[in-house]
This record gives C-alpha cells, sequence and structure tokens, in this order.
C-alpha cells in the first residue's frame, strides 16, 4: 500500500486574511458584517477546539455560491475561567479563580477577530472588502494580514 504524506506548507495559500481590532460580542459583530457586506455569515455549530486546552474559539461562516467563495469569521481570543484551591493549613482552603488567555493565533496577539476568506478559483476584492469594513464605526481598526508571514498557519485549516 503507497503512503501518501501531506505538508502544510505545500498547500496554496489561495485565501486572504483580514485581521479586526474591536471589543464586541462576536454575534453583533457576525451581524454588523453581514449588513455590511452582504453576507450570511452563521455560527458553526461546533467551536474550534484543539486538544490540550479548554480553549474554543467560536467560528462563522457562510459560504457564496455566487463567487466560489468561502467566508470565515473566527475569534482569535478565548478566556478560560479555572478555580484553583490554595491550602493554609491543616484544614482551611480557599479557592481562588484565575483567567487565562488563549489566542488562536500566537503571532497577532491583540487581534481580536480574523476573517478568512478563501478563494476557491473564485474572484474576491480585498480593498473594497477592507475599505466597506473600515466604515463600521464599532471596530477600531481593520487592515490585511500577510499570509505567507504566518508562523500558525495551520490553525486556519478547518473543514
Amino acid at each position: 500500500m503507497a503512503l501518501h504524506k501531506i505538508i502544510v506548507d505545500e498547500f496554496d495559500e489561495d485565501y486572504s486574511l483580514i485581521a479586526l481590532h474591536c471589543k464586541i460580542e462576536d454575534y453583533r459583530l457576525a451581524y454588523m458584517l453581514n449588513r455590511c457586506l452582504s453576507t450570511r455569515l452563521r455560527r458553526k455549530a461546533e467551536d474550534l477546539d484543539f486538544t490540550g486546552s479548554n480553549a474554543s474559539f467560536s467560528v462563522f461562516e457562510w459560504k457564496d455560491p455566487t463567487f466560489q467563495t468561502d467566508w470565515y469569521l473566527i475569534k482569535n481570543r478565548c478566556y478560560v475561567e479555572s478555580d484553583t484551591t490554595i491550602s493554609e493549613g491543616l484544614f482551611s482552603q480557599t479557592q481562588d479563580k484565575s483567567v487565562m488567555i488563549h489566542q488562536l493565533m500566537g503571532d497577532h496577539p491583540n487581534v481580536d477577530y480574523f476573517i478568512k476568506i478563501d478563494a476557491n478559483g473564485g474572484v474576491v476584492d480585498d480593498t473594497t472588502v477592507l475599505k466597506k469594513i473600515q466604515t463600521l464605526e464599532k471596530i477600531s481598526t481593520s487592515y490585511s494580514v500577510d499570509t505567507s508571514q504566518l508562523k500558525t498557519k495551520a490553525h486556519l485549516i478547518f473543514n
């Protein structure tokens, strides 16, 4: 039997990545983007989970049949609350809550959300999309990310 090995770097980078800085909830952002860009982003049934941590990142997707593109809105930060027990003696213990922040893309720790647009052979004008996003008042900053410089490209491969 033949063995086939797939290397992640061999995949053609046929996608665009836009970083968003905003402090609103993911569902509100998806609604605003749907109105602004005429998309139909919907929350996926399953979040993006990574084994080894309790972090899960919400993902909204839309498959555009007209332009043959797949759109994803991905949350970059996940806050995980954990209880720790501190023993102060033989019979006394105190509970302490700590919050851990996990990032999907460690290359960009200050980014709140990413928009990934898979062209799949279709055509997407990134500059027009970016200009429309920049008109939204709830978004502080948005910019295009150079995907060739990403260290954690594998986190953006899902389906």
